[in-house]
C-alpha cells in the first residue's frame, strides 16, 4: 500500500522538476495496476466474494488508479508546456 502514498506525495512535491522520474513512477504504478495476481484475486472479483482485507485492497487500487490518472495528466500538460516554451526559444 506504500506505492499509493509514494505516488501521492510525488504528485504534489517533485513532479515539476523530474520528468524522467515522473515517467518511471507512472510505469511502476501501471505495472502494479496490471499485476495478474492482483487483478484475478481482488480487482475482478465481486465485492461480496472479498474478505475485509480484499475490500481494502480494491479500495486502495481505485485510489492508485486515480493518482496515476492525475500523474498522466500532469505529464501531458508538462509536455505541452515544454513544447510551447521551445517554440519561443528561436
Amino acid at each position: 500500500m506504500k506505492i499509493k502514498e509514494i505516488a501521492q506525495d510525488f504528485k504534489f512535491e517533485s513532479v515539476m522538476y523530474f520528468e524522467n522520474l515522473l515517467e518511471h513512477i507512472i510505469n511502476l504504478c501501471e505495472s502494479v495496476l496490471n499485476d495478474k495476481y492482483l487483478l484475478k484475486n481482488y480487482i475482478n472479483k465481486k465485492e461480496e466474494q472479498l474478505t475485509d482485507y480484499g475490500k481494502k485492497i480494491k479500495k486502495v487500487y481505485g485510489q492508485l488508479v486515480s493518482i496515476v490518472d492525475d500523474l498522466k495528466k500532469i505529464h501531458q500538460q508538462k509536455k505541452k508546456t515544454n513544447i510551447k516554451l521551445h517554440a519561443f526559444e528561436y
